[in-house]
């Protein structure tokens, strides 16, 4: 299987990569650099610099990104970089700033916090509590908490027949199934799906058409597609240490991009793989599902 860098470039945290069908483009986040990007068919890639950490990113209906700044959401439109921001659902927990999110198919956005730890100086803060939060995003801009005490929420995915909903903790190297009612945007029955035992710590994921979940172990170098039972059906090794999440696009939607980084790589590692922070791509022989978008 041939693993090629699609964008060389040096993201400290790259992240959150989207497909969007309509654009056939590719959308990522490089968290800890502040910056949005997209890389077009023709190899052409347009950059955003932004104030404050973005972790993750939705499609929108309108054609605006749903984007996350430290502990605010707020509508991006990339026509003329406006900026608005409309939620603050953590008031009580100023330390807190989003990690992953997507959207259902019905068009809401799911997304998690955790304790901040990047700080502003540049400095490295210990994640020393479960303090983060999961929640959901209706198209009226309410948000509402269903599940708390998290300490890294990562892996937002849901199984093809939307009855069965995905949500890792790379705190715990944990993912954990839920029963998913898709009308009422409930979860309920939550149940352990997969719990790493590798070096690394699971991260992003993506779902295949045939209900497979593919997760990037950050830190062991490799990705793992699960079964729909959560064993094991095949490792994939990654040319950096660091994958940090993927999603299916191209026309065919059979291609895999995966988003690296180069935090908390040392220099001798940096040395040995310095394509970290890039973005890679394959075809791993499964094709994907669109991913939807905000329905704003």
């Amino acid at each position: 299987m041939k693993i090629q860098c699609v964008v060389e470039i040096q993201n400290i945290v790259g992240e959150s990569p989207m497909w969007s069908v309509a654009e056939q483009c590719l959308w990522w986040v490089d968290v800890r650099g502040k910056s949005l990007h997209r890389l077009r068919t023709d190899g052409s890639r347009d950059d955003w610099q932004m104030p404050d950490f973005i972790s993750c990113l939705a499609l929108c209906r309108s054609g605006r990104l749903i984007v996350s700044q430290g502990n605010a959401m707020a509508f991006f439109n990339p026509e003329d970089g406006a900026l608005t921001e409309f939620a603050r659902p953590e008031p009580d927990r100023p330390a807190n700033r989003f990690n992953d999110g997507k959207c259902d198919r019905l068009g809401r956005f799911w997304v998690g916090t955790m304790v901040n730890n990047f700080g502003t100086d540049g400095r490295d803060i210990p994640i020393d509590r479960p303090d983060g939060a999961f929640y959901r995003l209706d198209s009226d801009l309410k948000m509402t908490r269903v599940v708390d005490g998290m300490w890294i929420p990562n892996t937002v995915a849901w199984s093809p027949d939307d009855r069965v909903f995905h949500l890792g903790d790379s705190g715990t190297n944990e993912i954990h199934a839920y029963d998913f009612d898709l009308h009422g945007g409930g979860i309920s029955n939550a149940r352990l799906f997969a719990k790493n035992a590798d070096p690394g710590h699971l991260d992003g994921s993506a779902m295949d058409a045939e209900g497979f979940l593919w997760n990037t172990h950050w830190g062991a170098g490799k990705i793992v597609r699960y079964n729909p039972q959560g064993g094991i059906d095949r490792e994939i090794s990654f040319p950096v240490p660091a994958p940090s999440s993927c999603i299916f696009g191209g026309p065919g939607l059979d291609c895999l991009y995966v988003t690296t980084a180069r935090d908390t790589l040392s220099a001798e590692q940096l040395a040995d793989f310095p394509l970290s922070g890039s973005v890679f791509a394959f075809k791993p022989g499964v094709r994907g599902l669109p991913e939807p978008v905000f329905a704003d």
